[in-house]
């Protein structure tokens, strides 16, 4: 029996239309185990930022950790706050409401030149 892909940012594209097609037919796959560790996907958090410009969430002490171990733990990679529409972190959609915000809907990624309110679109 095939062992089941889970959600993983890093291997996003190997999973993404795989999923979609075995859902098409019906075969559901379990979520298990997370494919990485909360310390990796912070370490993938971490490249995120720094290639293309964004700081990770400093604000709150602890933020950043805890938010990786739901992402890993709970919602096996999906995004912490949408989970059903963003079923990744980081997530495409990312980019997009950082442009509006200054910070991603979680409010992991910000931009450090935003000027602004973080969080409130311009």
């Amino acid at each position: 029996m095939m062992q089941p892909l889970f959600r993983c940012p890093v291997r996003a594209e190997i999973r993404g239309n795989y999923l979609i097609n075995q859902a098409k037919r019906g075969i559901i796959y379990d979520k298990g185990q997370a494919c990485m560790s909360a310390e990796e996907l912070i370490e993938v958090w971490k490249e995120t930022a720094e290639k293309h410009g964004y700081i990770l969430n400093n604000r709150k002490a602890g933020y950043i950790e805890k938010g990786a171990a739901i992402c890993v733990k709970v919602l096996n990679g999906a995004c912490i706050c949408k989970p059903q529409e963003r079923p990744m972190c980081p997530c495409n959609e990312m980019h997009e409401d950082i442009k509006k915000t200054g910070c991603c809907y979680c409010k992991i990624f910000y931009d450090p030149n935003w000027q602004g309110e973080y969080g409130v679109a311009r």
